[in-house]
């Protein structure tokens, strides 16, 4: 890829799933606690810089009301792939993406266009999305997906990222979880890394909610404010934490479930030697 290479992203999606705050917090880095209802058809670009080039996303948030079916497949019209949101809180949404969203996009669009699931809102406590019924529903239906959250900006950048490179190829890759997403990544600062800490506990369903929350608020990291320089002590506290929990939990379980719970505890292991490894922290 040489020069500017234009690529058209759809966002499908129910009305108030977060489309519109997921590509505003993508675009202008910004977000309203506010429903914004869209009307129509609302385009917005940004840029990536690659090493091979830049790559401009032309993104159509589409309004959400399956009544207004013209202007939705109006708007699926010369697209190269798309990115479906699910609220976390209904799994109604996710229903919804995959009986009438999904066929309607690609009977406009093509069944080669790459589709990434975005399941949005992590940062809230009540999630009737399990990690299971994600996985029963990926195959054949999407080809990634990820756990987000437009108010506390986590993996957003990612999520467009993906699917912005997975437009540029004409044969899908394979597919991704979220463990891999997230370790694929390079995690070279302190917000990276609670970022990714934060969206891999979204997942994994074995920590209760209220559990990860008292480990965040004894770290000292205020959730709402992750654009801000998070310092690294806190960021490998949290990390630790998170780790430290599953493990305590695997020594008082028989071996069969206490190896889930190892499991866990070897996935923020992982988030933070990716960290040593990409930063200048010396353990």
């Amino acid at each position: 890829m040489s020069g500017i290479i234009k690529k058209k992203i759809n966002l499908l999606g129910d009305p108030s799933v977060g489309k519109t705050s997921l590509t505003l917090r993508f675009v202008k880095n910004l977000f309203g606690d506010q429903y914004l209802k869209t009307i129509g058809t609302n385009v917005y670009t940004k840029k990536l810089e690659r090493d091979d080039g830049t790559l401009k996303l032309v993104i159509h948030d589409i309004m959400g009301e399956k009544k207004y079916t013209a202007v939705q497949e109006g708007a699926f019209q010369n697209s190269n792939g798309a990115i479906a949101v699910a609220d976390v809180t209904d799994a109604e949404t996710l229903d919804s993406l995959i009986e009438d969203w999904l066929p309607r996009y690609h009977e406009v669009a093509g069944d080669d266009k790459p589709v990434a699931l975005a399941i949005n809102k992590c940062d809230l406590e009540n999630k009737d999305i399990t990690p299971d019924k994600i996985l029963h529903e990926l195959e054949g239906n999407f080809d990634s997906y990820v756990y987000t959250s437009a108010k506390m900006g986590i993996y957003v950048e990612e999520l467009f990222e993906d699917i912005g490179t997975r437009s540029l190829s004409k044969t899908s890759e394979r597919k991704k979880d979220i463990t891999s997403i997230v370790l694929d990544r390079d995690i070279a600062t302190p917000n990276e890394l609670v970022s990714a800490s934060l969206a891999l506990s979204s997942e994994m369903t074995l920590m209760p909610y209220e559990v990860r929350e008292k480990i965040l608020k004894e770290s000292g990291i205020d959730k709402f404010s992750l654009e801000e320089d998070i310092p690294e002590s806190r960021a490998l506290f949290f990390a630790s934490g998170l780790s430290n929990w599953y493990n305590v939990m695997a020594e008082h379980l028989n071996e069969a479930k206490g190896a889930e719970y190892k499991k866990g505890a070897n996935v923020f292991l992982k988030l933070i030697h990716k960290y040593y490894e990409g930063s200048s922290f010396s353990p």
